[in-house]
């Protein structure tokens, strides 16, 4: 009997010891979960290889993706949405990475794994790591703070008071921002224009480290001679421009190359009147090789979206406005040396498409 007791007490005791250990290692693993919000890396190239490939098969980028899919997919409440055509920002990696906003605050988001995070930016994505907010003010995703020019270079001769519409072209770290002078009354041409206004000022600030330099062009290309031309510049190179040099009078441009390293022109040719890179356009982004340019028209509402070939010379239309579905452009990045993403909203359809597109099949 007494032997009874004693295994009937002995089981019990290693049952009470084997609930404990369960108890502890549950609450041990619900200590170290990993939270919803924060996007976990894959192990191994294998896995992230993996996952892009899902990613990729996931979406039809090529022939476009509604902005509702994709928010639906992430499960993004209704009553957190933005407009269509301000929700997306940016898409990297192939469609795997979408930054976005809602009415809560801005988000990046993982195709792959269904997983969203907050991050403490939103505007037009430069590359991976750079993003323009508004007026002077960028963000460094990878040091996680706020570049704000303003705070760095002096530009008492310039608005920086409620700028909106400033045009930031970017190439390798460097962005060249147009500036608008206060003086313009003050700096008269020869034949009673704004020098400013015909031929501007430019700021080429480097978001790495803090270096800067102003360009003007009325000290490179102005004629005073000459009342019918004016002059712009895009960055093309992170020490290069292209000015589009424009005499109207004989509805002709020229493209100057300018090369800041060594303050000298090192390469003119004809520029097709008919292109738009000939005349103002905005916010241009060189392709990661420097080899193609991304661009808007300068404008009130831009709302085409261009892709110029700078060894062939040739100018390509991506979103075209004069079509059946009077398509603008929401937003675009470069993905890899010959891929880029960009978002279409079509006024008839009130709806917005996000597209991947491969540099061969634009040309």
């Amino acid at each position: 009997m007494n032997y009874r007791i004693n295994k009937i007490r002995n089981i019990t005791f290693i049952l009470l010891i084997v609930f404990a250990l369960s108890n502890m290692t549950a609450c041990q693993k619900a200590n170290n979960k990993v939270p919803d919000t924060v996007v976990s890396k894959p192990s191994t190239t294998r896995d992230a290889f993996h996952e892009k490939t899902q990613s990729e098969n996931y979406f039809d980028w090529k022939n476009g993706v509604k902005t509702k899919d994709i928010l639906d997919y992430l499960n993004v409440p209704i009553e957190e949405r933005k407009k269509e055509i301000e929700s997306i920002s940016s898409v990297f990696d192939k469609g795997n990475t979408i930054y976005l906003k809602t009415k809560s605050g801005n988000h990046k988001a993982s195709i792959s794994d269904k997983r969203v995070e907050t991050v403490n930016h939103y505007g037009r994505a430069l590359d991976r790591r750079y993003t323009y907010i508004h007026g002077f003010l960028f963000y460094d995703t990878i040091e996680n703070r706020e570049i704000n020019v303003t705070n760095i270079v002096d530009l008492k001769d310039y608005e920086t008071d409620h700028v909106n519409g400033l045009e930031v072209d970017y190439c390798q770290n460097k962005v060249l921002i147009s500036c608008h002078s206060k003086n313009v009354n003050k700096d008269m041409t020869t034949w009673g224009t704004y020098l400013e206004t015909a031929f501007p000022t430019y700021l080429l600030f480097d978001l790495q480290d803090y270096s800067y330099e102003f360009i003007k062009l009325s000290k490179i290309v102005y004629d005073k001679n000459n009342a019918d031309t004016s002059a712009d510049a895009i960055l093309i190179d992170s020490n290069k421009i292209l000015i589009s040099y424009k005499d109207r009078k004989v509805s002709k441009c020229k493209a100057i190359i300018y090369d800041l390293s060594i303050k000298k022109v090192i390469e003119e040719y004809d520029l097709d009147w008919n292109f738009k890179i000939a005349h103002r356009i905005a916010d241009c982004v060189v392709s990661p090789d420097g080899k193609y340019l991304l661009y808007h028209e300068s404008g009130q509402t831009p709302v085409e979206l261009f892709l110029y070939d700078i060894e062939k010379r040739k100018e390509y239309n991506v979103v075209d406005h004069e079509t059946e579905r009077e398509e603008i452009y929401t937003f675009y990045n470069w993905d890899s040396e010959n891929i880029f993403f960009y978002g279409v909203y079509s006024i008839p359809m009130a709806e917005c498409m996000v597209y991947m597109r491969k540099l061969d099949e634009v040309r």
